[in-house]
């Protein structure tokens, strides 16, 4: 079986790396993934059904080739059988609250500053400090976290918290809820 493995680079400035393989098996395509691709040196790994020229040159060319997909080898160390739709190597992490647990960082902020919060009965871990405007970026616990086929990374949704945004309208007294919005995305840190 003749195999492609498109790599790409987990800076995205240095673009791609193909390289052509055979293999006397897909059994043995796995272990030859397991074990040579070093995920800490790639963003993923595609690996293709067919020869160099035929991927390359359909790629060239515009042609859809996702459907030629073996495998995904991730910078976070999984692999998916893109043909079984299962996975190899499993995820390591489900959900936010087990990256926090494991003490993982987010968003490349230091996990010494992360407070951690329950708002309307639903944890969140603050990524830094709240600024002077009284708002934080966070993530939420029990959120899943999903991995990205592109540049190998394990993502899940980001929130703005912002503490008493209503401050200059009410009563100090009073003990008002956190503004939560939805922001982008938060990354988990590798």
């Amino acid at each position: 079986m003749k195999v492609t493995i498109k790599y790409i680079s987990s800076s995205h400035v240095l673009g791609c790396d193909y390289k052509e393989f055979e293999f006397s098996s897909k059994e043995d395509l796995i272990e030859f993934a397991k074990t040579n691709i070093k995920t800490d040196q790639i963003a993923c790994a595609k690996i293709y059904r067919g020869a160099y020229d035929e991927i390359h040159m359909a790629e060239i060319d515009g042609k859809h080739i996702d459907n030629r997909i073996i495998l995904y080898v991730l910078h976070c160390g999984v692999i998916y059988d893109a043909e079984a739709d299962e996975w190899v190597v499993a995820p390591q992490y489900t959900y936010v609250e087990d990256a926090f647990r494991d003490g993982r960082e987010f968003n490349f902020e230091n996990t010494d500053n992360y407070t951690i919060l329950e708002i309307n009965g639903e944890k969140y871990g603050l990524l830094g400090a709240i600024d002077e405007y009284k708002m934080a970026d966070a993530v939420k616990f029990s959120d899943k976290i999903e991995i990205s086929y592109e540049d190998g990374r394990y993502y899940c949704p980001a929130y703005l918290i912002t503490f008493d945004p209503f401050e200059e309208y009410d009563n100090p007294a009073d003990d008002d809820d956190p503004l939560i919005e939805p922001q982008n995305i938060a990354h988990i840190t590798y």
